[in-house]
């Protein structure tokens, strides 16, 4: 159990990278607090293909990112619904690439992203996901609807916020 668990926020690249990847009997991280700070491909892979994670972490703090941080962070989480909280207001690159590729039971995300000065920040970040699900987008980042590069599904109803 991960109950109430807060890492360092001294983290460093690629810190949590694939750290439980692959687990099929890990299903909640729900109670996991992650670190605001982030550095390149901190989390990346950190949750891909636990299959079982039913619920991620609630939040994911960082206002801004780095390169690759957050990239492929749960894809192939197949069991996951809903997204944490993604708080970051300025995506560089690769920040969210592939973070739910083939997470074909997710419904519902929620985002503040403002701007993206990055590249290739989002792509892929929802494609193999369900076909109708819910976009809350509390920023001001338009996302369109092509998966490839960085958009919502079409069958997803956005929610400005």
């Amino acid at each position: 159990s991960f109950a109430g668990t807060t890492f360092d926020s001294n983290t460093g690249q690629g810190v949590f990278y694939r750290l439980f990847n692959t687990s099929t009997t890990l299903t909640y991280a729900d109670s996991l607090f992650l670190p605001s700070n982030t550095a390149s491909n901190c989390y990346e892979r950190m949750f891909s293909n636990c299959t079982g994670l039913i619920k991620a972490p609630v939040e994911l703090p960082a206002t801004s990112t780095n390169e690759s941080c957050y990239s492929y962070m749960f894809s192939g989480c197949t069991s996951l619904t809903e997204s944490p909280i993604l708080k970051a207001n300025s995506l560089y690159n690769y920040s969210y690439y592939g973070m739910f590729l083939n997470c074909s039971n997710l419904v519902k995300v929620t985002t503040y992203a403002n701007n993206r000065p990055g590249s290739h920040t989002c792509d892929y970040w929802l494609q193999g996901v369900s076909q109708t699900g819910d976009f809350y987008n509390y920023g001001t980042l338009t996302y369109g609807n092509n998966i490839q590069y960085g958009g919502m599904p079409s069958g997803w109803t956005e929610h400005i916020m």
